[in-house]
């Protein structure tokens, strides 16, 4: 029954994924001439697309890898039990054997008592014809004293014989009978034995079947699950484009690092925590336990009630984006700063400030929520250095 919740749970979780791979990928009309906001928006929601699918795949190895060690113990099991079975068809088999030797030596036996029988009745019977046909007659009519002494022993001597024959011979066969007997009941203990173990084998087979039956099912979703990360990651690569190339745009018309007309000077890199009320990091920039293989483009600002308290701009710049939405980064600001340097806030309740807007340090721009692909309230700063047409860099390096 776990097992079986744990595979609908990531069934569930695949479902999940690929709607939210229709309502983002296929469901978002692009506009022909994307704006830096909209760009950066489609590749914060391919990211996180991206983490979610490498968190299910994550998972799936995990289960996928504890079915793979259930299967092999079953398998175990199922080979020293195949082996008890195997033995105890040899020793039935030697049963057998000891049995049919058996009952061929009681035939032997039965033959020899008939045969001996036979003579016996025959000599009865010539004694019976014969003038002298009792040992009585035969005695008497002994001439000597002497003759007569020898032909009474030699009378008792052969019924002695006769007599010890036929009572060995029939105490041999109830003997053989009774091995006999003994071999059946032992026979029919160990069909007993090997009917059982059979069950127990052929339960272990069922439970094998589902394992493998789970694993393969483990398996299809992680294939799955690859296809559609890979397909994310080609998406990725496409918005990385085209936001490098738009940001590389923004560099031209803004030559010379000025504040290309918004009337700001460029920032001298160093800039202003931007969640004043809260200073824990969620999640740090780059790879951590919390985004697993998948690169984290910058920081997770999240504590307590932080709710709806004021972003503030971390330097004075230019609102490049001010985007409402409800995937990606859900309602975010892009902020220009002069000499190459862009922030982004991301997940924000609502905003402060519009595009074209100019903003100085430490104005209130927007506030915290937890809009778009959010798990809950936290804001996701980024900074990004357009000198390299728009790559992320780890903003403690400007804090």
């Amino acid at each position: 029954m776990l097992l079986k919740k744990r595979v609908v749970g990531m069934l569930s979780v695949m479902l999940s994924a690929a709607m939210v791979f229709n309502i983002a990928v296929m469901g978002t009309p692009r506009a022909e001439a994307a704006s830096i906001g909209e760009l950066n928006s489609q590749y914060s929601d391919l990211q996180q697309q991206i983490n979610d699918l490498q968190g299910d795949l994550d998972s799936i190895t995990d289960e996928t890898a504890r079915q793979q060690a259930e299967q092999q113990q079953l398998e175990q099991q199922m080979g020293i039990i195949q082996q008890q079975v195997d033995l105890l068809r040899t020793k039935i088999d030697t049963l057998n054997a000891q049995i049919a030797e058996k009952e061929q030596y009681i035939e032997q036996k039965e033959a020899e008592i008939a045969e001996n029988e036979e003579l016996f009745r025959q000599r009865l019977k010539a004694q019976y014809m014969s003038p002298d046909a009792d040992g009585l007659s035969a005695v008497l009519g002994a001439s000597t004293f002497s003759e007569m002494l020898i032909k009474a022993d030699t009378m008792t001597r052969i019924a002695d014989h006769d007599k010890q024959l036929i009572e060995t011979l029939t105490q041999q066969k109830a003997d053989l009978v009774a091995a006999k007997d003994e071999l059946a009941a032992s026979k029919a203990d160990l069909e007993s034995s090997k009917s059982e173990l059979d069950s127990k084998n052929a339960q272990l087979a069922g439970q094998k079947s589902v394992v493998d039956a789970n694993i393969d099912q483990l398996n299809q979703q992680k294939a799955m699950t690859e296809s559609q990360l890979a397909q994310r990651r080609d998406e990725l690569k496409v918005n990385q484009a085209q936001i490098e190339a738009a940001i590389k745009e923004n560099e031209a018309n803004n030559s010379g690092g000025g504040s290309g007309g918004g009337g700001f000077t460029p920032s001298s890199g160093v800039f202003q925590w931007p969640v004043p009320s809260c200073s824990n990091i969620y999640a740090p920039y780059g790879y951590s336990a919390i985004y697993g293989s998948e690169w984290h483009t910058g920081i997770d600002i999240s504590g307590g009630g932080i709710y709806g308290q004021a972003i503030v701009a971390a330097d004075d710049g230019q609102v490049v984006s001010a985007i409402y939405g409800n995937y990606g980064y859900g309602n975010y600001l892009l902020v220009y700063h002069g000499n190459g340097l862009y922030t982004l806030y991301g997940h924000c309740s609502s905003l402060a400030v519009g595009k074209g807007e100019t903003v100085r340090r430490g104005q209130t721009i927007a506030y915290v929520g937890s809009t778009g692909n959010s798990t809950g309230p936290h804001l996701h700063f980024e900074v990004r250095q357009g000198g390299s047409y728009g790559s992320d860099v780890n903003p403690l390096n400007y804090l």
